[in-house]
């Protein structure tokens, strides 16, 4: 059996989620193990829904979980069972990856799997990345992903990762359309067979509906208690929320912050009633349609009548309630990322500024660099210049991680001038800057960055490291007697020196070996059209001018 990646799209409240579960329940009865999970706006760990379903898989399958104790070890430490902090093996994201495919596919082999992912618009980019590398494996093991997201996200990200994962072999795209006013009738006769509705009501619900199944049962249901049929979606749970008692209305606003699931503590945490007043507005909550209850706590019944909850919502009000569930969580040592989130809501963005920070550092040690930028960049939004001077230098780090070198040069650039700023400049933001300035292929910018950092310092180890780059530089545009030069420039200075420009040094020099000089002389002329711009260009034509700056001839280079 060959297995599919299946992505449903549409608009929120049109079905996609109502396709799924019938999927769960037709793969279920023919023998798949279903394993179901869920993104959420509030929470973008990395690889959440994956962990969540290894998790699972861990539990309900433990012979599929790696026996090599280096495999299980990489899979434990990922999932969270076995301790990250303080190891000295690090987290390797491509290793995760490759035994997280063969979790699935030893689960796969006594089981076909049926793996649903709903609300992928808000997926952590690390979580695409892993489907996008486990799809195509889809085509020989029998597992079926289903994938929901919506129509209407705006993520240019997002939108180029469905993009490629729509254009793999094995993937099926649908959109799931709005329906036509005869499909709409027949889900409410068969959702809510005591609503009846005279013609004229059933056109003006089939109107405001436009054709989203969602809308029209929550109109209908209001139509059935005797009440004028609502204007609008929004119209219907306001006046829903109107008629609860008071208490009713506080908790049910309280659950809306907390998220698309809520535990009873978690309204315990954030509101001073009583359990049973409690109890009474949650089951006042869910007689009025709103939440219902599941196997571990409380749902909304769909995203989109939490947001209209939480949209009704004064701003003082919702920042309040933001503020309450942030201390809650604090209390409990909750996850950085969703104290920082809860932080920033309750328009407290210096006290966000630390969470954000740690929930990157935490995503940095897992290799999710796209989602560590997108921390530290929260973080940076709050600081004050003394958290700035950290948080710079990792966004560069991040951005280096994810090849982009152009970002990291930014970010590099902008710690040396903070450094500058503070008179703690000793120059080593500014030879980052200018190696990501070459590598994003700026030669001519980064090579005379590094020869005024060389001109300015009196550090031996700070001239080594950028005599090794200018020296690799010159040889990778394959200018052996610059390479030699600079070469000897290096091994003039004392000092501490970097391992990584050792390297840089000891490459150029054997860029420079004279059996190959001829013939690296000859790809001159090449080197700038076949290398990207890396070649002679701009104020490098003159090359004994520069030597002559340095003190020494070509001649005597060589």
């Amino acid at each position: 059996m060959d297995g599919a990646l299946i992505v449903l799209t549409g608009e929120a409240g049109v079905g996609k989620t109502s396709i799924a579960e019938a999927c769960a329940t037709d793969g279920a009865a023919r023998g798949f193990h279903v394993l179901s999970v869920a993104n959420y706006h509030s929470a973008r760990a990395p690889f959440g829904p994956f962990l969540e379903v290894m998790r699972m898989l861990a539990r309900e399958r433990p012979e599929a979980v790696p026996a090599a104790a280096g495999d299980r070890l990489v899979f434990e430490r990922f999932i969270g069972t076995a301790p990250v902090a303080g190891s000295e093996q690090p987290l390797d994201k491509r290793r995760f990856f490759v035994v997280a495919a063969e979790v699935l596919e030893r689960s796969a082999a006594v089981t076909p799997l049926l793996a649903i992912v709903e609300d992928a618009h808000w997926s952590d980019p690390e979580s695409l990345e892993f489907l996008r590398f486990f799809a195509p494996r889809l085509a020989t093991a029998p597992i079926v992903v289903i994938v929901t997201l919506r129509t209407d996200a705006d993520d240019d990200a997002l939108a180029v990762q469905i993009d490629a994962l729509s254009r793999l072999p094995v993937t099926q795209r649908h959109t799931v359309t709005p329906l036509d006013d005869r499909s709409l009738l027949t889900i409410i006769t068969l959702s809510a067979p005591n609503v009846s509705l005279d013609a004229e009501n059933a056109a003006a619900l089939c109107r405001r509906a436009e054709g989203n199944p969602l809308i029209a049962l929550e109109l209908a249901r209001d139509a059935a208690s005797g009440a004028p049929l609502p204007s609008s979606f929004v119209t219907a749970i306001g006046a829903r929320l109107r008629n609860l008692q008071p208490s009713e209305r506080t908790a049910i606003e309280a659950a809306s912050v907390v998220g698309r699931t809520f535990a009873f503590s978690d309204l315990q945490a954030l509101l001073n009633l009583p359990r049973t007043t409690l109890i009474s507005a949650i089951r006042g909550a869910r007689d009025a349609g709103i939440v219902e209850e599941t196997a571990i706590g409380f749902a909304f019944r769909h995203e989109r009548l939490r947001e209209a909850v939480e949209t009704r919502m004064l701003a003082v009000e919702r920042s309040d309630l933001h503020r309450r569930r942030a201390l809650a969580l604090e209390a409990l040592g909750g996850d950085a990322a969703l104290l920082a989130m809860h932080w920033a809501a309750a328009n407290e963005p210096a006290r966000a500024a630390p969470f954000a920070e740690r929930a990157g550092d935490e995503a940095m040690a897992r290799d999710a660099f796209a989602t560590a930028r997108a921390r530290y960049r929260e973080a940076l939004a709050g600081s004050d210049d003394d958290a700035a001077v950290r948080l710079e230098p990792k966004l560069a780090r991040a951005s280096e991680s994810l090849g982009d070198a152009a970002g990291a040069a930014r970010w590099y650039d902008a710690a040396a001038q903070r450094a500058r700023a503070a008179g703690t400049d000793d120059g080593r933001w500014r030879l980052r800057a200018a190696d990501s300035q070459y590598r994003a292929g700026h030669r001519d910018e980064a090579m005379a960055a590094v020869r005024l950092l060389l001109a300015e310092t009196a550090d031996a180890s700070l001239q080594f490291d950028g005599a090794a780059l200018l020296a690799m530089y010159h040889a990778y545009a394959g200018e052996a007697e610059f390479a030699e030069h600079f070469i000897g420039v290096a091994r003039g200075y004392d000092g501490p020196r970097d391992p990584i420009r050792a390297l840089a040094c000891l490459g150029a020099r054997r860029h420079g070996d004279p059996p190959r000089r001829r013939r690296m002389a000859g790809g001159r002329q090449r080197c700038g059209r076949d290398r990207g711009g890396i070649g002679r260009r701009g104020p490098d034509r003159d090359q004994s001018s520069q030597l002559q700056r340095h003190g020494t001839s070509p001649r005597q280079a060589s």
